[in-house]
């Protein structure tokens, strides 16, 4: 298998590489240009995903500069004196991946034990630590750190300690130090912990943990079934490491969903997984999505009937299929009216925060997202849609390939997936998800429909990268698959100006794979964002 190179200025990383300069050799037949300070040059590779920019390369040279891709050809292109060159003769070069519906974990699920490593435990704070820092975030001007490397104090906060705390055969996948650890084996399985807030698991359950992601819990607003005023943002732990699984796995950019347990959910993000954390986020309010199905009274805690005289905040709709159209229903209505000054009642209205948004989904002002899995739900979000005027995407799309013509004459593109055989997470406890087909994605793609693929909250093995691998089995070209996960995504995102395909000028997000991507023997080597290595393998 060949290996890849490193000729010339080997730039520091995050993953450590070392710093050392050496001349940098010309190319056979060519003239070097003039050295440049900020120059990484990727060379003999197979070059994919030019699209409008011209056709697949063999074996050719990609130069990023400062940041941005600075030219692309053959193998006789001048390269810079100088500059970090990546030279992998057998390898191939794409966009760096872009996962149009990435559900982020705020913690790490997955112990270290099962990585292979030692669980991480939080550093003391520093000795000169006195009362008067805890109430640091007080002072005026304080930004959290942003611009600043981890400060020891936070790491109790930032860092967690991965071991589950069992008891009698169930565990809870919180933090070790929940007060309420020894009460949850009375607390029972699928119950709530009302210290850490997670759900009592089974040993069996813990199966269904393969993204890191917990299957029945939420981080969506519960007080009401319609949100679009919150924001993903604001639960996003930018120093998570399931970033550093998505950057392993190729991808640069992401848009970050909200889960499944509102009627009309969050605003998602738009965000970058490696870098500057100040510079990483694209776009903090971005589109909206909306929930059919089962997801909105099934995930997290559920929505509850009454019982008795028994009520509580989960006595609510929708219990049914019926209360979620009800629900998404009337809260465009009730936002009609408050927006006109009119008095909203009822016990589903919408609170008064979301009217403006809900104004602006319906004015087309602000992207709507309808996630639904089976085909009468398909249908009901095409056809509320319809009652509305709504312009929306299609999400996840399990049974698609039942009502294609109502997709198509609805001209919503589609962002489909995970492709999957056995289901795990929140769909392993829906039974949305039995008559799922590995070629749904593929009927998509040729009947028209602009469709993206996601690999939502699966990675590694099942990442975004597998998904187009499972794709291109199932009959989808190469190329149709790369754009699937490059450039429609980008398009869908807003960001396809600034990447998405291999073109000059635009940002230098890039994958070097030992082979050509997507094959089962293949995999990222080296991940490249604004020109800097990011995640190295070599």
């Amino acid at each position: 298998m060949y290996g890849p190179r490193i000729i010339g200025r080997v730039v520091g990383s995050r993953f450590g590489l070392l710093r050392s300069s050496v001349l940098a050799l010309a190319l056979l037949g060519s003239t070097a240009a003039p050295a440049a300070d900020d120059v990484l040059v990727i060379r003999g590779v197979s070059i994919h995903g030019r699209f409008a920019g011209g056709p697949d390369i063999d074996k050719g040279i990609v130069i990023i500069r400062d940041g941005r891709i600075a030219a692309v050809g053959g193998m006789d292109l001048a390269v810079p004196r100088d500059a970090t060159i990546i030279d992998l003769d057998g390898g191939s070069v794409t966009p760096g991946l872009i996962d149009a519906c990435a559900l982020l974990e705020p913690t790490d699920r997955i112990t270290a034990e099962a990585r292979g490593g030692r669980p991480r435990q939080p550093l003391p704070p520093p000795p000169d630590f006195t009362e008067q820092h805890a109430d640091h975030d007080d002072h005026e001007g304080h930004n959290h750190g942003l611009d600043a490397p981890p400060d020891p104090r936070a790491a109790p906060i930032l860092t967690w300690v991965e071991e589950p705390v069992e008891a009698g055969g169930l565990a809870c996948c919180a933090l070790d130090t929940c007060a309420m650890a020894a009460m949850h084996e009375f607390l029972g399985e699928g119950t709530i912990c009302p210290t850490c807030g997670q759900v009592i698991l089974s040993e069996e359950e813990h199966a269904l943990y393969a993204s890191g992601l917990a299957p029945r819990t939420s981080l969506v607003e519960s007080s009401s079934e319609v949100v679009p005023h919150t924001l993903v943002i604001d639960t996003i732990n930018f120093r998570s490491p399931d970033f550093d699984r998505l950057v392993r796995g190729g991808v640069t950019t992401v848009f970050a969903s909200p889960d499944s347990a509102a009627v009309i959910g969050p605003r998602g993000a738009v965000i970058r997984t490696a870098g500057p954390i100040r510079s990483r986020v694209i776009s903090d309010a971005a589109d909206v999505t909306a929930s059919f199905g089962s997801d909105s009274f099934r995930v997290g805690p559920g929505n509850q009937s009454p019982f008795g005289n028994f009520v509580s905040n989960r006595t609510r709709r929708p219990n049914s299929r019926m209360g979620v159209a009800w629900v998404f229903r009337k809260a465009f209505y009730d936002a009609e009216k408050g927006l006109a000054g009119h008095a909203v009642t009822g016990a589903d209205a919408p609170p008064a925060e979301a009217y403006e948004l809900l104004g602006s989904i319906r004015a087309g002002h602000t992207p709507l997202r309808l996630k639904a899995r089976l085909q009468r739900d398909i249908e009901a979000a095409v056809r509320l849609a319809g009652e509305f005027g709504l312009s929306f995407t299609l999400v996840e799309a399990t049974e698609a390939y039942k009502c294609l013509p109502t997709i198509v004459g609805a001209k919503a593109p589609v962002i489909f997936g995970p492709i999957y055989i056995d289901p795990n997470g929140v769909r392993g406890f829906s039974e949305e998800t039995r008559e799922s087909r590995l070629s749904t994605f593929a009927l998509l793609v040729n009947a028209g429909v602009e469709t993206a693929l996601t690999a939502m909250d699966l990675r590694e093995e099942d990442g975004l990268a597998r998904q187009a691998m499972y794709a291109m089995r199932a009959g989808v070209s190469f190329d149709e698959t790369l754009k699937a996960v490059t450039l429609t995504p980008a398009k869908m995102l807003g960001v396809a100006e600034q990447v998405g395909s291999i073109e000059v000028g635009k940002r230098g997000d890039v994958v070097v794979w030992s082979g050509r991507a997507f094959e089962a023997t293949s995999r990222p080597v080296a991940v490249v964002m604004d020109g800097k290595i990011v995640y190295d393998a070599r």
